[in-house]
């Protein structure tokens, strides 16, 4: 199941309903009762009915047994897939019952993440727009090309309180602890299958805690820097007697701000065993 043709004759094979995008409404999750392969394919999903959620940017559609959260996401809009690739994707997952994006994944992590380790990059990258023209930066753009399916960021949080602080971990890291990522490399823009625990265990330790014919909140957003962040990163470079007036970096800094940002949150009702 290497090209969309093939991936959409699948999806019709399986009778799926779609159904619109409307916050009131709660997708039902399919119940699978043998363990998904993780391989960016959908086609050993189970073949009886199961819900998409059907819009302009992605479709999205789950599965779960009794220990794991399945989901297949196809991203159809090139302006979605643009954004994420500068910023990377954010798939949260979290309990009805607690606040939003205590707990998700990145990935792929995107250019400005992949770079901010480098000293300097991610306060460049944001002001100049001619960021990648550089040699040295071409280098950078050229090995996260590379790289950006074989690394994610992993965001936990205990309290409402705690900032966010993702977690830089190789893919084949976060296996080991029972979290799986997978696309598939034939896809038109970005097909991913995602597999993450219900509960945590001694052997899966990050997982959403929830069981199955529980509520959960799916989140898929692109957080482009916030006009904080911008604002401060161009407060240090005009200390320094760089870079233009303060209201230029103002009006940078909204531009920056609405630049790529999306979000969109689903409710899904996890199945339980017939």
């Amino acid at each position: 199941m290497k090209n969309s043709s093939l991936l959409t004759l699948v999806l019709l094979s399986l009778g799926l309903l779609s159904v619109g995008c409307t916050s009131a409404r709660v997708l039902s999750s399919n119940y699978t009762s043998t363990e998904l392969t993780i391989d960016g394919d959908i086609s050993d999903w189970p073949r009886d009915r199961m819900q998409l959620e059907n819009n302009a940017e992605f479709d999205a559609y789950f599965a779960n047994d009794g220990m794991f959260l399945y989901m297949y996401l196809v991203v159809k809009s090139q302006q979605l897939y643009n954004d994420l690739n500068e910023y990377g994707l954010r798939l949260y997952v979290d309990r009805q019952s607690k606040p939003k994006r205590m707990f998700g994944l990145i990935y792929p992590i995107g250019v400005l993440n992949y770079i901010s380790p480098v000293p300097g990059a991610r306060q460049e990258y944001i002001e100049n727009p001619g960021w990648a023209g550089f040699p040295e930066n071409r280098q950078l753009l050229e090995r996260y090309q590379d790289e950006r399916f074989t690394r994610a960021m992993l965001i936990q949080r205990s309290n409402r309180s705690d900032q966010e602080r993702p977690a830089d971990v190789l893919t084949e890291v976060l296996q080991a602890q029972g979290i799986q990522i997978s696309h598939d490399p034939d896809a038109r823009l970005l097909n991913l299958e995602v597999k993450i625990p219900l509960q945590p265990t001694r052997s899966h330790p990050f997982a959403i805690e929830t069981e199955p014919g529980e509520t959960i909140f799916v989140g898929i957003e692109v957080k482009p820097p916030g006009a904080d962040e911008i604002l401060q990163e161009a407060g240090s470079v005009l200390a320094e007697g760089q870079g233009g007036s303060m209201r230029q970096q103002q009006e940078l800094a909204q531009r920056m701000q609405l630049r790529g940002e999306f979000s969109r949150w689903i409710q899904v009702s996890l199945a339980e065993a017939p």
